[in-house]
């Protein structure tokens, strides 16, 4: 008889030597030897499966081959059905295929007819005949010779799949299986399903959320958490935050005023802990969070708290609200690294959190449940955002399909106020209405909140207490104006207040909104504030002025006029000091003032009080008249150093008046505006900064 195997016309032939000899070896092929050539080509299709499961594979297709083939035998004949053609060959072949007399469920023989109809069923029929190429349907979900103790071969499957990477189970059986048979255990591997079936009953829910889906998923699934009381009234604590909007607002270019620009804003918010209440939030989109904009919307809800402050300010941990000198202590340190310390041998600390007496209370990294401000963040992100006309989504997978209506029409969008309008009224008029406990509302709990008089702060003591500490100490020297100076973001800043501190170490503090002034191409602040080490406020430093080197204009000439005013004022101070201590103007040489020493001694008789410069030649200056040499007049009964240097000082007025400094044509007076600075600041830095000036020997 002969069998049909794709293109090969399989007969079967007895064993004898000589048949074969007459036989066409290209046509005539034994059952085995067919067995090894389909192996053999479809060696990748069945790698992933143990030997016993090939073996199974095979005896499937060699009996359903025979089943088949004594089937169209009986129905070409007398005709039959497909039980017959089982019957048949279970009777006339016992042995053919003995791998599936054990395959079935529980050890049961295999070779039944439902098997058959269901095995020709998965292989399909190609003209009106099963589709014997199609070898791979028949592979067994069971059976075959396959190992009873899997531990072994599970331990590194399970090293591989308990991963948070999410490796397919049946790739990391596939792995190790291929490790198995290169050290010959090919039939130790047991087969997918049962890789399964032993993950499913012996690996807990629990290990597979833990261990398979990472940290974050185990955390929010699984991982046990303690509930926590609020036990804080309102206003106690309060939460800070970022987000990126979910919108977009149109917002001046920084080169072009009038071009706009579409943007994300980002939003600072201040929540308290225990209404919910947004104490502060603000929407900018000029750049991007820092501890600027942190330091701001704290002064706002400050302002907003009635002048009250927090006794917590629970925080994450970014690098904005970490940065020294916000909550984290900025230590005061040389430019060589060397530490600054205080009387009692402990190092100079500033933070604006100590400064407003202030605690700060860190959150765990990357633990959203840690932070509750993510939920109203969430609450806006639902509520506020998807009613803009410019919303885009959180993510590019959820962006609506008109976000790009706006785009060419900037101007459909709305500007940073409107925005910061429209999210003040959606707080006032609906977030800040939601029922949040025992029937009252946020804004309720809000109004309710006890008063706190010892947390209450004036103006003056919250605006020195968010001036922001730098670390690292600055050394007083020379300025521009001739007084003391410091440098500071690349410039001098100057005070006549620092004229005391030269060579001495100074800290120096910022303040989020002080007015920025222009020099040399570079804009840098206005104005610094100079503390001594043991935070005591010494000046408020103005940045040193510039002038044209070609001063061409009238303008330029009058700034020229004003610098060197300044610089004659500083140096008058010196001439006064000097005057202060030795009772003259006058440099006095030595012979001069050794000639004076008897009238200081007290002798007694009467001295002669001679100047040192009376022998110096008179400066001549156009339109005045040369001073006359002073003469030595007798002084009697003077015993004191000091009233001979005046009386000598006297002698020389004219040469005083001579030593006057000179007027610069079109010169302004001292004190006047720098050019490039605004008129006046508001507020209480305005007001410093005029009481500054008062006492600034400068002004006029």
């Amino acid at each position: 008889m002969s069998l049909i195997l794709g293109n090969t016309a399989l007969q079967s032939v007895r064993r004898n030597p000589e048949d074969r000899q007459d036989a066409d070896p290209a046509r005539l092929v034994d059952y085995a030897d067919a067995s090894l050539v389909l192996r053999s080509q479809h060696v990748d299709i069945y790698s992933d499966l143990s030997g016993g499961q090939r073996d199974v594979l095979w005896a499937k297709r060699e009996w359903l081959q025979a089943v088949w083939a004594e089937y169209e035998r009986i129905k070409a004949g007398r005709g039959g059905s497909l039980e017959d053609a089982v019957t048949a060959v279970s009777i006339s072949r016992p042995g053919l295929a003995a791998e599936l007399s054990h395959a079935g469920k529980k050890g049961a023989d295999a070779r039944t007819v439902r098997n058959a109809r269901e095995w020709i069923r998965k292989l399909g029929k190609k003209r009106g005949k099963p589709d014997w190429r199609n070898i791979a349907a028949l592979a067994p979900r069971s059976g075959g010779r396959q190992a009873s103790d899997i531990s072994e071969f599970m331990r590194p499957v399970l090293r591989l799949y308990l991963d948070p990477r999410d490796n397919a189970l049946a790739a990391c059986r596939r792995k190790v299986a291929r490790v198995w048979r290169r050290h010959g255990r090919e039939d130790e591997i047991p087969s997918i399903d049962q890789v399964r079936h032993y993950v499913r009953t012996r690996i807990s829910p629990t290990v597979l959320i833990k261990y398979r889906g990472g940290r974050e998923e185990y955390a929010n699934r699984q991982r046990g958490y303690i509930p926590r009381e609020l036990n804080m009234e309102p206003g106690e604590v309060w939460f800070a935050d970022h987000r990126i909007a979910d919108f977009w607002v149109r917002c001046p270019h920084p080169d072009n005023p009038d071009e706009w620009l579409a943007v994300r804003p980002w939003v600072t918010a201040i929540q308290d802990a225990r209404s919910g209440y947004m104490v502060a939030m603000t929407i900018y989109c000029d750049q991007a969070p820092n501890h600027e904009r942190i330091l701001e919307t704290y002064q706002n809800a400050v302002i907003a708290a009635g002048w009250t402050l927090p006794r917590v300010w629970y925080h994450d941990q970014g690098k904005d609200y970490l940065k020294q000198g916000v909550v984290e202590d900025a230590v005061l340190r040389t430019h060589d690294g060397t530490l600054l310390c205080g009387p009692d041998g402990e190092p100079y600390r500033y933070s604006v959190m100590r400064a407003l007496r202030v605690r700060d209370k860190p959150a765990r990294g990357y633990n959203g449940k840690e932070k509750p401000v993510e939920r109203g963040f969430g609450t806006e992100a639902n509520d506020f955002d998807r009613t803009q006309p410019g919303y885009c989504g959180n993510a590019p997978g959820n962006r609506p399909d008109q976000r790009d209506t706006w785009e060419g029409d900037v101007m459909r969008l709305p500007t940073q106020e409107q925005a910061r309008r429209q999210l003040d009224d959606w707080l006032r008029n609906e977030h800040h209405l939601r029922e949040r406990e025992d029937g009252k509302s946020i804004q309720d709990m809000w109004d309710g909140r006890p008063e706190a008089p010892e947390r209450e702060v004036t103006e003056r003591d919250l605006f020195m207490g968010l001036l922001m500490p730098h670390a690292q100490a600055r050394k007083v020297d020379r300025s521009a104006a001739g007084t003391g100076g410091v440098r500071f973001a690349g410039w001098t800043y100057s005070h006549v207040s620092l004229r005391g501190w030269r060579g001495k170490n100074v800290m120096i503090k910022t303040y989020w909104g002080t007015p920025r002034v222009t020099r040399k191409r570079r804009s840098v602040p206005a104005g610094v504030f100079v503390y001594s080490p043991d935070d005591v406020l010494i000046c408020l430093a103005v940045a040193d002025g510039t002038a044209d080197m070609i001063a061409d204009t009238e303008e330029a000439k009058a700034r020229l006029g004003e610098l060197q005013h300044l610089i004659n004022a500083s140096a008058k101070l010196d001439t006064d000091e000097f005057e202060q201590h030795t009772g003259t103007r006058r440099l006095g040489g030595a012979d001069g003032v050794m000639r004076m020493l008897p009238a200081w001694g007290g002798t007694g008789g009467a001295a002669v009080v001679a100047d040192a410069q009376n022998t110096r030649p008179a400066r001549r200056v156009k339109g005045r008249p040369a001073a006359r040499p002073a003469i030595a007049a007798p002084a009697e009964d003077i015993s004191d150093f000091h009233a001979a240097i005046n009386e000598a000082a006297r002698l020389q007025q004219d040469d005083d008046r001579a030593d006057a400094p000179l007027e610069f044509p079109g010169a302004a007076p001292a004190g006047r505006q720098e050019q490039g600075q605004p008129a006046e600041a508001d507020g209480f830095l305005g007001g410093l900064m005029n009481a500054e000036q008062e006492d600034d020997p400068y002004a006029d």
